[in-house]
């Protein structure tokens, strides 16, 4: 198997992990494949510009946040460029070595920038992903985050920046808010 192959093996991995489907309506192999493959084609087009795509999925959309619209729980984080060190709880989903560091830091700022990417993006896996909430797209190796919240009518909406210095006792953040530095 080369490398290629075991980098999407495992980003097919990963992305079932948070697919979770309520409705027998909906058959879980259709609409697994259709987060998987969606996924897949975002990943590819986001990893195209010229940097790695690494991503990590949990079900704690809610935390911390009040006034989810939906019922779903899933965040999807894609860390954009070369992380430094080991990627721990990241699994690297589109390998790419060949660009400098500064060269990967201006393709990522770029896309970090481009809010009509980041929506189009967003919308798509949100559309796909059945039990995905939040997309959050981040700098490797920074706290340069942007996410994304679905809303009642199933598209995404950037969340506004707002500064929050959390502790136990500090109440949630509303839905179309993140905590910032």
């Amino acid at each position: 198997m080369n490398r290629k192959t075991s980098y999407f093996i495992l980003l097919l991995t990963i992305i079932s992990n948070f697919i979770a489907i309520n409705d027998p309506a909906n058959s879980e192999t259709t609409m697994g494949d259709r987060c998987r493959e969606n996924t897949r084609l975002v990943v590819r087009e986001i990893g195209s510009f010229g940097t790695p795509v690494y991503l990590r999925t949990d079900n704690n959309a809610n935390s911390y946040h009040s006034g989810n619209p939906t019922d779903r729980r899933g965040y999807l984080s894609i860390v954009l460029g070369n992380l430094r060190s080991d990627p721990g709880i990241y699994t690297l989903a589109y390998p790419f070595n060949s660009k400098q560091p500064k060269e990967v830091y201006r393709t990522v700022s770029n896309i970090l920038n481009s809010p009509a990417l980041q929506q189009k993006w967003s919308n798509s896996l949100v559309k796909s992903c059945p039990d995905l909430a939040v997309v959050g797209y981040g700098l490797a190796n920074s706290d340069w985050i942007v996410e994304y919240a679905i809303q009642e009518n199933e598209t995404t909406r950037r969340r506004d920046c707002v500064d929050y210095d959390r502790d136990r006792s500090s109440p949630p953040l509303s839905w179309n808010t993140r905590g910032c530095l």
